[in-house]
């Protein structure tokens, strides 16, 4: 998940479904809910900080 925040933080513009892909992820619910899991915030939340 340091790899998806990294790309969440390096370009605002980069959809988060494109990075859920990137991940391996085809969902991506399943992609936030993992990162979520790891990070303890959403990949919206935390790209906002």
């Amino acid at each position: 998940m340091n790899v998806a925040a990294n790309l969440l933080m390096e370009d605002s513009k980069v959809e988060i479904q494109e990075i859920a892909l990137k991940m391996g992820y085809e969902n991506p619910g399943k992609f936030s809910s993992a990162f979520k899991s790891v990070m303890g915030v959403t990949p919206a939340k935390y790209r906002k900080h």
